[in-house]
């Protein structure tokens, strides 16, 4: 009887872990699944995960209706005069910012007196970060009678007026992938556009710069040939400001030998180079994460509701700067 009644029991486990494969494979396999899991499964996650303790050294600025009211301006931010946005980036640049970065849309000139402004405060600042506007195209597809049948979907990138693109540190687009009703996930590089590097990947790279030569050292432990590659592209970054060359020289490395990524974070986890402290091993680990893998997109490990992110109105930051207690550079 016992043997029968743990046979009954087992088959009944198996019956439903089989019932719950099935299911998430069902959920995989079809968009409305995938999105189902998105819109539900990840919210559970991050519910059971609870609010992470958010970065000391990251603030955001925010172009809100508050400033507008207490500004005097109108509530589209577009139509704000660049002189402020130079006045902020003077005000961040003197707190000690180490990268500055502007998802606004510059593509349309104003005055030459502000452009020229907004232009000649980027150039003091050294580090400032510009978005390119993605706009979308509806190319029509015609057959070979002429006939057009349907019509394709082309992404072109916008750059900022050229005084603003070449006075800025770099530039990126930042187009969100959206699978589901809300988005998750973000592009790390553009296919459509070449590999293109966005604009969360060139602004967490210029950030991390300060411990490239870690990065270095670190792959030169794992293969010498591909490190001094990377040293010949610091270089060329430290007299040319490249950050995009920089960025391509180690995805290349990364695509071309798809184990060095593992090799690194194991090289780094046994921690036979030593590493002066724990922001430094957090923000290579980071790197090395982002580099490695096919993947042309990454989930949004949110560290909670809005607004956990330390969140600043932009007319605060302009009229009293940055609080004391945030670290910078």
């Amino acid at each position: 009887m016992l043997k029968e009644f743990i046979k009954e029991r087992l088959v009944k486990a198996f019956i439903v872990g089989a019932i719950i494969g099935m299911a998430g494979i069902g959920i995989n396999l079809f968009p409305a699944g995938t999105a189902l899991e998105e819109n539900f499964g990840l919210d559970l996650l991050f519910t059971m995960r609870g609010t992470r303790v958010p970065p000391e050294d990251v603030v955001i600025v925010s172009i809100d209706k508050e400033s507008a009211d207490r500004l005097d301006l109108p509530e589209d931010p577009r139509k704000w005069p660049r002189f402020l946005h130079a006045k902020l980036i003077d005000v961040i640049t003197a707190a000690g910012a180490a990268v500055i970065v502007f998802d606004v849309n510059f593509s349309e000139p104003r005055s030459s007196q502000e452009d020229n402004k907004l232009a000649d405060a980027m150039r003091r600042s050294g580090n400032t970060v510009l978005c390119e506007f993605m706009q979308i195209e509806n190319v029509p597809i015609d057959n070979k009678t002429g006939s057009t049948y349907g019509e394709m979907n082309i992404a072109k990138v916008v750059p900022p007026i050229p005084s603003l693109a070449r006075a800025a540190f770099a530039r990126a687009p930042f187009p969100l992938p959206k699978i589901s009703n809300k988005v998750s996930q973000y592009w790390t590089f553009m296919t459509s556009a070449g590999d293109k590097p966005t604009l969360p990947v060139v602004s967490f790279q210029i950030f991390v710069m300060q411990y490239h030569v870690d990065f270095i050292r670190l792959m030169d432990r794992v293969n010498a040939y591909h490190a001094e590659k990377l040293r010949q592209s610091h270089k060329d970054f430290v007299k040319n400001r490249g950050i995009e060359k920089v960025i391509r020289d180690i995805r290349h490395i990364f695509q071309g030998d798809p184990h060095i990524g593992a090799e690194m974070v194991k090289e780094l986890e046994s921690s036979r180079i030593p590493f002066d402290n724990k922001t430094k091993h957090a923000v290579l680990h980071s790197l090395i994460t982002l580099y490695k893998g096919n993947s042309h997109s990454q989930y949004l490990n949110f560290y909670g509701p809005a607004r956990t992110i330390t969140t600043l109105p932009y007319y605060m930051v302009l009229q009293h700067g940055l609080p004391p207690g945030i670290p910078c550079r």
